[in-house]
């Protein structure tokens, strides 16, 4: 049978079942900026739209017979699965997000509203899946959320997501009854650098030195640049000052030798 034959031959029968005008209803399908996926009760693929063809890379003749999961790519959570199951058996239908896979092997975050039509026999049931392209937008959300919580310059978490980290590790702590420490440093004589050097000679040292306390802390904390020459460092799961004692102490010894400014060193 040809993809012709046989979409119309599906299309027309689950439309009857929804008692729908299927050439009218197929016209706005094909003209849907959402992709459009229809499968059997046994979760085959019979039918997709332009759409979801233009949004997968794949052609109907491709996906026919499929189980919608073979785009997948395997990043969506298992609980999002098992939740989305549970609300379509018990509900009919789910809303959430799915991370899949184009064609070409791209990965893009999907949208989903998935129905379940249930009929009588089991066998005239299908489901309806809706699918929108949300990958830039979640990227944009990502984006917007690193630079809401990390610093532009040296790239480090800021001060609102240390204060959100130190929460999160007290809570922690309370739960296991250990302990933390905080750090709170800043550069002696900064001033004299920007005064001296100008600002952006005084940024080139905040970046040098925020990879030299980064590096020298990230086994043992957490460093955050707290505003200016500020920075601070949280250290959890502590049970004695011995252990915050050895994290000042390397991070003196990252500071000890100088930084290369212009031709002289700054200590």
């Amino acid at each position: 049978m040809k993809q012709g034959q046989s979409l119309h031959l599906n299309k027309e029968k689950i439309f009857k079942e929804l008692s729908f005008d299927s050439e009218n209803i197929w016209r706005v399908f094909s003209h849907m900026n959402d992709g459009l996926v229809i499968t059997d009760y046994r979760q085959r693929i019979i039918m997709v739209n332009p759409a979801y063809e233009q949004m997968t890379g794949y052609t109907y003749e491709e996906v026919y017979g499929k189980n919608p999961k073979f785009i997948s790519s395997g990043k969506t959570s298992k609980e999002a699965i098992v939740e989305m199951w549970d609300h379509l058996n018990t509900k009919g239908t789910w809303t959430g997000e799915l991370f899949n896979k184009r064609k070409d092997e791209e990965e893009f975050c999907s949208f989903m509203t998935v129905t379940h039509v249930k009929k009588e026999p089991e066998s005239d049931s299908f489901y309806i899946g809706i699918m929108r392209d949300i990958t830039e937008r979640k990227k944009a959300e990502e984006e917007a959320s690193y630079l809401a919580h990390h610093d532009s310059l040296t790239g480090l978490p800021n001060r609102m997501a240390f204060e959100h980290m130190v929460e999160e590790a007290m809570e922690d702590g309370q739960e296991k009854g250990t302990k933390l420490g905080i750090l709170f440093l800043d550069l002696d004589r900064f001033k004299r650098v920007n005064d001296s050097f100008g600002h952006q000679r005084g940024d080139v040292l905040l970046q040098e030195v925020s990879r030299r306390l980064y590096a020298a802390v990230k086994d043992h904390g957490k460093i955050s640049r707290f505003g200016g020459d500020e920075f601070t460092i949280l250290i959890e799961d502590t049970e004695e000052k011995e252990e915050t004692g050895v994290v000042i102490s390397k991070v003196f010894d990252s500071l000890r030798a100088p930084v290369r400014l212009d031709g002289q060193n700054l200590y």
